[in-house]
């Protein structure tokens, strides 16, 4: 019997900015198939970004929360239809990106090579300096609590290749598997806004799960845009 091609959903969380939302999902047209769907889990946006998707681009999802539940809480409403509809593997996208061609398939493919890793990390590029990496992987301190980002500032001259073992993710473009999230949970919702994916690292390291980097799937990122959305 053939076996049946893997099922991955792209979870993209709004709030208001639709312009950025708008650019994200054109570079996402060609990476949406039968095999990899997107839903925008919009967290009450005034400006008419579920209206705006619906018109342009009907051809993905969309789950209104009602209003803004967070980083964590948001996420989860998708994540939750994701894995009632099947999903195999979940993408969480910051809407504030633009996404390679393969940065789908590449992520579906390293987890596929690294089954002991419950989360995987694109290579994230700055939007504006597009050959100047943004995140490349990284760690933290469990005793201090600080966090940096490998790569950061640094030009792309190929030094980053295959995939790599890094201490913590960056929930900007991740993907997580469903053993991941059956095992370890969803967010912590509590959390609100910064430093949820860093608990569930540290819930998920506890469990035996890895985190990796595939330098292969490319993201650029309009670095902190995502957290000055206003509601004109």
């Amino acid at each position: 019997m053939e076996s049946r091609s893997p099922l991955t959903w792209i979870i993209l969380l709004t709030w208001n900015r639709w312009e950025d939302t708008e650019a994200c999902l054109q570079s996402l047209l060609p990476v949406a198939n039968e095999h990899c769907r997107v839903l925008v889990a919009d967290n009450g946006s005034t400006d008419g970004t579920p209206e705006n998707i619906r018109r342009r681009f009907p051809q993905f999802e969309v789950c209104e929360n009602g209003k803004n539940l967070g980083f964590p809480a948001g996420n989860n409403v998708g994540i939750h239809c994701a894995l009632a509809a099947g999903a195999d593997y979940v993408i969480l996208l910051n809407n504030d990106t633009v996404v390679d061609t393969r940065f789908a398939e590449e992520l579906v493919a390293a987890a596929q090579r690294n089954p002991s890793a419950g989360m995987i990390n694109s290579l994230i590029f700055f939007h504006d300096r597009p050959g100047v990496v943004w995140f490349a992987g990284g760690d933290i301190s469990t005793w201090t609590g600080r966090s940096r980002h490998a790569g950061y500032l640094q030009a792309d001259r190929g030094q980053f290749t295959g995939d790599a073992p890094i201490g913590r993710p960056c929930a900007c473009s991740l993907l997580v598997t469903r053993r991941f999230l059956e095992t370890v949970g969803l967010m912590r919702e509590g959390l609100f806004l910064y430093g949820e994916e860093i608990d569930w690292m540290l819930r998920a390291r506890r469990l035996g799960f890895r985190c990796v980097l595939a330098t292969r799937s490319k993201v650029w990122h309009k670095v902190s845009s995502s957290t000055k959305a206003s509601s004109q």
